[in-house]
């Protein structure tokens, strides 16, 4: 392998600069989805059960079986890639977002309300910053298994 490297190392920086191009925009889009995604359905529990139920589905279909759907959909190229490792990447961080957020301690947001905080405050003051450690393992799983797939 580091033979074919020294002596390809122009396509090697290529290939290299695609696939960190094409894993940034899939987190990126991960990012954007899944955490203001699992932030809702912390807000709207109704449909928290039924959204966890199609991100566990998700989370058994593999990678290549994602991008073979997307070839018809949407062809061959930079698009569908990312789609499919979007889909594929989201499912860790949202579940990670939205339990993070939903076993924050009931006792510390009780507190936070019973100082005056509003819901607003209580979220961006106790309840994401609490979080963020379970936030963050969903960030690396999910970059893990974008950058694996």
């Amino acid at each position: 392998m580091s033979g074919w490297i020294a002596a390809n190392p122009k396509i090697f920086i290529v290939a290299l600069q695609n696939h960190l191009w094409l894993t940034g925009v899939a987190l990126s889009a991960v990012l954007l989805i899944a955490l203001p995604l699992g932030l809702l359905l912390t807000r709207q529990r109704r449909f928290a059960n039924a959204a966890m139920a199609i991100i566990n589905i998700l989370r058994t279909v593999p990678s290549l079986a994602l991008l073979v759907i997307m070839l018809p959909l949407l062809g061959t190229g930079f698009l569908p890639s990312v789609v499919a490792l979007t889909l594929y990447g989201l499912p860790a961080l949202l579940l990670n977002t939205y339990t993070g957020l939903t076993e924050v301690d009931a006792d510390i947001v009780d507190a936070a309300r019973g100082q005056g905080f509003s819901d607003r405050q209580v979220m961006t003051r106790i309840e994401i910053p609490l979080a963020l450690p379970v936030i963050f393992a969903g960030i690396r799983t999910a970059a893990v298994q974008i950058v694996s797939a």
